[in-house]
């Protein structure tokens, strides 16, 4: 676009530029007013056009929520932005747990807390649930993804220290039991629900002398 310095021109000399500069530059002033006008009617259009698309799906997730309807899920999960993608994923996944279908489940959990377009919150879930899920069958991987959990203090870090700690104590690596149960009483916060439990598998391994301190006591 071409402008004139039009300050200090007289009366004719100035209304001919003026007609000049209309002349030259008016097909770039209508695009202009056309892109302005489309581009804040497709704004306008795409905000509308968002929210009938959320309110569609969240009536589509509840509905194949409350009938168990499994292929609506997985339409959702194939179809849906990621806010209602990420529910029926978990849907989905859950459902393959309580058919034992495990293996599925956890590739669907895997998925997902390697997705980096999920929030940080439902990604840290998905991999503590995947941990938990094949724990037996995958304790090193498992194992790895909770210290993950720990070391990046997770909001999912006391579960997964409880998870490390019953691993731990299942290999009979009671010393080390008893460091993750530790650092979970150390922690302050809510945590009514769960200190009474890990007090008591505490008492438990300091009451059958697992300990290698209790061991002493118990010798001398």
């Amino acid at each position: 676009m071409k402008f004139k310095f039009l300050h200090g021109l007289d009366d004719d000399i100035q209304e001919q530029a003026l007609q000049d500069f209309w002349t030259e530059n008016k097909w770039f002033i209508y695009i202009g007013f056309i892109v302005f006008f489309a581009s804040f009617g497709g704004m306008k259009y795409y905000q509308i056009h968002q929210q009938n698309s959320l309110q569609a799906e969240a009536i589509s997730y509840y509905q194949a929520k409350e009938q168990g309807n499994m292929p609506a899920m997985e339409a959702l999960a194939n179809d849906a932005n990621k806010g209602y993608r990420s529910l029926a994923l978990f849907e989905i996944a859950n459902d393959h747990v309580k058919n034992k279908a495990y293996k599925e489940a956890s590739e669907i959990y895997g998925a997902i807390s390697t997705d980096n377009s999920m929030p940080v919150l439902w990604r840290d879930l998905a991999a503590i649930l995947q941990a938990q899920l094949v724990l037996s069958a995958e304790p090193e991987q498992s194992v790895l993804t909770l210290k993950n959990l720990v070391a990046t203090n997770s909001p999912y870090k006391l579960t997964a220290l409880e998870l490390l700690a019953i691993q731990a104590q299942n290999e009979e690596q009671y010393e080390q039991a008893k460091s993750y149960y530790e650092q979970i009483l150390a922690q302050s916060g809510n945590m009514q629900d769960m200190r009474p439990r890990i007090e008591q598998r505490l008492s438990y391994l300091k009451g059958k002398g697992l300990l290698k301190e209790e061991t002493a006591e118990g010798t001398n």
